[in-house]
This record gives structure tokens, C-alpha cells and sequence, in this order.
């Protein structure tokens, strides 16, 4: 018995019908089909398509191919490369370039020089890795640390969530507000704009955690590379500069309003890159006398938008 004739990135392209007749399967770049076929059988790059989903199998997680994006962060943290700003999405698929490049792990795309250790020591028995290991110890202790840092993924990713929350009640109030009068009218408000990056293939930017490393003093980092390209809103999760355990400038915020304040900060960044410095009150954080606009901006989104927290 013979595998299905597969494409390049290991895509189902034909398969026989119980009547003998070939099938042709035919996909948009990130997997959604041409033409839609039954389900519960392989399609797109290697994963397993479930009929009662819609969604495709990628062993640790699973991929929607309407969406082009994984359900789940990446629960593998060394995929991520501080060194490469396309990686700091944990939901994206092959660094957006579904063409060339498959994932059939759901931890990374393999092939990549720069990831070619961690993937191996990660997967071990990956024959392409060119070693294998049999022990089970080896194994167990794999699993129990990809399973803490899914934990820690999944923790981080529901403080963001409750941060979030508590930003956009923030937004509602007038002094809060004030810092995005400027926004487009189409768009409205922060608050509108803070719920629009939250829905996936939105036009202006995602939002996520990400370690950027001990060397960069920041909280969290908001980038975008050129015309037309996404803002990237990453909260920098190492231990040393962690932006979910930040407590304020001159006030004594929770953990979680301290993340909202630092989320309502990096949305001031989004607003100005995506429309403009004056569609916001806040200003470049690189720019004025050292240290900058950092400390001044924060200290404005702690004054206004949470006016009732205690000083310190």
C-alpha cells in the first residue's frame, strides 16, 4: 500500500475514492482547501483534519486553517529567538511562510539552523535529528519540563487575558480615554482599538509574552519593521525584567493592573505606529532626555487610568 501523492510541504494532493477514482486536493497557502473534501483523514502538511472541528492535529497543539494560526501559543519556549521578531508570535504558522516551510510538530519549523539544537533537544527521537534515545528517564524528565512550560505559557497567557479585561475598563474612564483622542474615527477609541488587536488577522498588531532576554531592560517592547506590517506587543517574561510581576511607578498596582497599565503604555506605541504620534498622548519611549519618554508615559497611564490606586 502506497502514500498518497503529497506536495512540497507534505500536503495531501490526490487520493483514491473507495470507487477507484482519483481526488484532487487543492489548498489556499495556509491549508484552507480550494475546494472543499471530507474530513477525518490527513490534508495539510502532514496534520490530521477532524471532520467535527474543522481543525487540523499538530500533535501539541491544534491549527485552524480558515484562520492560519495555531489555537494555542507555541509551548515551546526556545523556538522563539529574540534574534528573530517574526518568532515573538506564538500562535503563527512557520513565521507566516506556508509555501516553503511545514511545522508537523506544532513547536517550530524545523530546518532552521538557529533552531536545529533546541529542536533535537526537544524531540530527540526525530530521526532527522540523527540520535535517538531509548531510556525512559530521558524521556519522562522531556515530558514533565514541556509540560511546566506549557503551565507557565498557559498562566502567563491568562494573565494576559485578565489584563486585558481590566485594561478596557480602564479605557472607559474620560482622563484614560484622553491619551487616544486622536485615534482614527473609523476606529474610534483605545478601547476599540485595544479589542480589535485581540481578534486574529487584525490589521494593526497581536499582542503576547515573550523572554527577550537578561540583557534588554524592558517590560515589555513594542516593534514594527516597515509600511504596511503589524506592531508587535511583546511582554518581556524573564525572570530578571518581568512584566508580569510589575507593581508600578508611583503607584501600588496589583500584578494584574500593573500588566493592564503596561498593556494601555504599549497600546500608546501601537496607536502611534499605526496612525501616527498624534493620534496618542503618549510619546516614543526612545526619544528626550534620557531615560526618555518611558518613565513619563507610564507615570500618565498610572495617573489616568487608575486614578482611585494608592500612591506608593
Amino acid at each position: 500500500m502506497h502514500a498518497p501523492p503529497a506536495d512540497r510541504v507534505g500536503s495531501v494532493a490526490v487520493r483514491v475514492n473507495p470507487s477507484g477514482t482519483n481526488e484532487k486536493l487543492r489548498y489556499y497557502p495556509y491549508g484552507e482547501e480550494r475546494v472543499a473534501t471530507a474530513s477525518d483523514r490527513d490534508k495539510f502538511a502532514t496534520y490530521f483534519r477532524d471532520s467535527s472541528t474543522g481543525l487540523d492535529y499538530a500533535m501539541n497543539r491544534y491549527y485552524g486553517s480558515n484562520m492560519g494560526r495555531f489555537l494555542t501559543s507555541d509551548p515551546y519556549g526556545p523556538s522563539a529567538k529574540p534574534g528573530n521578531p517574526q518568532s515573538w508570535n506564538r500562535y503563527a504558522y512557520v513565521s507566516n511562510d506556508p509555501v516553503n516551510k511545514n511545522d508537523p510538530t506544532g513547536l517550530l519549523e524545523p530546518g532552521l539552523p538557529s533552531d536545529a539544537v533546541d529542536y533535537c533537544d526537544m524531540v530527540p527521537n526525530d530521526p532527522a535529528c540523527g540520535r535517538q534515545t531509548n531510556t525512559f528517564v530521558d524521556d519522562w524528565q522531556a515530558d514533565q519540563e514541556r509540560q511546566e512550560r506549557v503551565r507557565q505559557d498557559q498562566e502567563r497567557d491568562q494573565m494576559i487575558l485578565n489584563a486585558t479585561a481590566l485594561a478596557l475598563t480602564a479605557l472607559a474612564i474620560d482622563g484614560c480615554a484622553e491619551l487616544f483622542r486622536g485615534v482614527p474615527a473609523d476606529v474610534g477609541n483605545g478601547q476599540n482599538l485595544l479589542t480589535t488587536l485581540t481578534a486574529p488577522g487584525n490589521p494593526y498588531g497581536v499582542i503576547g509574552h515573550q523572554d527577550l532576554g537578561p540583557t534588554l531592560p524592558y517590560t515589555a517592547i513594542t516593534v514594527k519593521y516597515g509600511p504596511g506590517e503589524l506592531s508587535v506587543v511583546a511582554l518581556n517574561s524573564n525572570a530578571r525584567h518581568n512584566a508580569f510581576d510589575y507593581h508600578g511607578l508611583q503607584k501600588a498596582l496589583t500584578p494584574v493592573e500593573g500588566l493592564a497599565a503596561i498593556l494601555i503604555h504599549e497600546l500608546g506605541h501601537v496607536a502611534g505606529q499605526q496612525f501616527g504620534y498624534n493620534s496618542t498622548m503618549l510619546l516614543p519611549d526612545g526619544e528626550g532626555e534620557p531615560p526618555g519618554n518611558s518613565t513619563s508615559n507610564q507615570r500618565a497611564v498610572e495617573e489616568r487610568c487608575f486614578p482611585d490606586a494608592p500612591r506608593r
